[in-house]
């Protein structure tokens, strides 16, 4: 049997919304970055043989880049 992980709607770049300096992160960001940091580690513990990556992994963003 396959053993396959996904993970969805991490909205990673929380941590920037409405933030001209990328290198602040708000509270809600830290969150949000400590969260899919220990979900990561999690998956990686359970040796999945594929792991998708499904919907809304980052957020717009205001300027571009």
């Amino acid at each position: 049997m396959s053993r396959i992980a996904i993970l969805s709607d991490a909205h990673l770049l929380i941590q920037a919304e409405r933030f001209r300096d990328e290198n602040y992160r708000s509270p809600r960001g830290e969150i949000s970055l400590k969260n899919f940091t220990k979900v990561v580690s999690q998956v990686i513990a359970e040796k999945p043989e594929a792991v998708i990556l499904a919907g809304d992994m980052f957020d717009e963003r205001e300027k571009g880049g």
